[in-house]
């Protein structure tokens, strides 16, 4: 677990009310609207202060030089500081790397706020699943 300063970044995004399956359809969505304008890997920002089955999630990208549309959203995310972690493994246990961070938060009384972001570093492709005890995940808790 680390603190550090998340820069500021423009990205492309949808913002959705659903479930954490969707989240590969509208990132899919994203990825295919921003084509070569990426600059970075594709992350989530969540906006629920805790888990819900319909949560408050956005699909980001970040990019350069893109032109939002009807069905993307561009705009600058602010920089934060933010205390971090990576998970490898399925997403299914990502929950073990919020327990390390909100654990690490507790004892160093750190206050955290949102929206928490999971930039995706590894995971599975737009054709094949991959293998998900390979999946890179960094969890970023931004710091009040």
């Amino acid at each position: 677990i680390e603190v550090k300063e998340i820069p500021a970044m423009e990205i492309a995004s949808i913002r959705l009310k659903g479930t954490y399956k969707d989240i590969g359809k509208y990132l899919g969505m994203v990825c295919k609207e921003v084509k070569n304008k990426a600059q970075g890997a594709p992350f989530c920002c969540y906006h629920d202060a805790s888990y819900s089955e319909e949560a408050d999630i956005e699909a980001c990208i970040p990019v350069k030089n893109f032109i939002g549309n009807e069905k993307i959203t561009v705009k600058q995310l602010p920089g934060i500081k933010g205390i971090c972690t990576k998970h490898m493994g399925g997403y299914d246990v990502l929950n073990l790397a919020y327990k390390a961070l909100i654990d690490y938060a507790m004892e160093h009384q750190l206050e955290c706020g949102l929206p928490l972001r999971e930039v995706y570093l590894k995971g599975p492709g737009m054709v094949f699943m991959g293998n998900p005890n390979k999946y890179l995940t960094e969890i970023v808790m931004p710091l009040v």
